[in-house]
């Protein structure tokens, strides 16, 4: 799990680790990119039927790429879909091949501001 900084408070990125079936592999580089564009991979392969709305932000976007002609969705958090996608055309074409094919929007149902954010001790 990687803590990233986005509008001063640190969120959590749930990137699978290193041993699942993933087509991009981000650097250090990459994330700190991320970083500045505002952007956080939320989940890497995901299936959107197994997703639930009620535990996500309204600002997740599934993107749909190819790479090494296999299908590929991830849960992506950005303001733009045009950020999202110009780091994943970026990307996709640094390593080669591949290609994006869809991005959607319309998940989740918490506010960006409120997800992630602890309850303070006391509060109901």
């Amino acid at each position: 799990m990687l803590l990233v900084a986005s509008n001063k408070i640190l969120r959590r990125t749930h990137l699978q680790d290193s041993n699942s079936d993933m087509a991009i592999k981000w650097t250090d580089d990459d994330i700190e990119l991320l970083k500045r564009q505002e952007v956080i991979v939320f989940k890497q392969n995901v299936v959107e039927n197994q997703m639930k709305n009620s535990e996500l932000p309204t600002d997740i976007h599934l993107i749909d790429y190819t790479q090494d002609n296999q299908c590929y969705t991830d849960a992506v958090r950005a303001a733009k879909m045009s950020v999202i996608f110009d780091i994943y055309h970026d990307k996709l074409r640094s390593m080669g091949s591949g290609s994006v094919t869809r991005i959607r929007n319309g998940f989740g149902n918490i506010k960006p501001i409120m997800f992630n954010v602890e309850k303070k001790k006391g509060d109901k």
